[in-house]
């Protein structure tokens, strides 16, 4: 991973020769010369105590739903419009949607949201609105989340339709980190 120059200095050789410490790592790349390089590594499993248990393998899905129990990003605009879900006028000026999470978080998770200017968008029967921020109702539950926007909504109380992102800073996650 990395060499020295008594290590690296030398000729890299395409036969056989005799040994020179001079010509060791030759044309190797030195991960420790600048600490912008990146070392990738999987399939590591770190024991406590002297013992080593059988390497333990598990599915994609598993190890995700694993994830998810404590960062869920539901909407990230980045790779195109995506769906949040069914949303309505609770009143003239109170938009509220509700987000399911995949699996149950780990405890209540906090909102992450950008608050990008129309970072989100409304569809309705007849339109839509542009919304900017959310912020969680106080009746977070493990599973679900209440987002509400009060800022710039506009519209009739009872009118329903789709929420999705509309920008590309635009993103929805949920935290539940230790």
């Amino acid at each position: 991973m990395g060499a020295g120059s008594d290590y690296s200095s030398g000729t890299l050789s395409t036969t056989w020769t005799a040994n020179t410490n001079a010509n060791r790592a030759v044309g190797q790349v030195n991960l420790a010369d600048s600490t912008a390089n990146e070392w990738y590594i999987t399939g590591v499993q770190l024991e406590a105590g002297e013992v080593a248990s059988d390497f333990e393998f598990l599915p994609v899905d598993v190890n995700l739903q694993r994830c998810q129990r404590y960062y869920f990003l539901k909407a990230d605009h980045s790779t195109g419009s995506e769906n949040i879900g069914v949303g309505l006028y609770y009143s003239s000026s109170d938009f509220r949607t509700v987000v399911n999470f995949p699996v149950s978080m780990r405890t209540r998770a906090s909102l992450d949201v950008e608050t990008a200017s129309n970072a989100y968008q409304f569809r309705r029967n007849g339109g839509f609105d542009n919304l900017d921020d959310f912020f969680a109702d106080g009746n977070i539950s493990l599973t679900s989340m209440t987002l509400i926007n009060q800022s710039d909504a506009s519209g009739t109380a009872g009118q329903a339709g789709y929420l999705f992102t509309n920008s590309s800073g635009a993103f929805l996650a949920f935290d539940a980190e230790l």
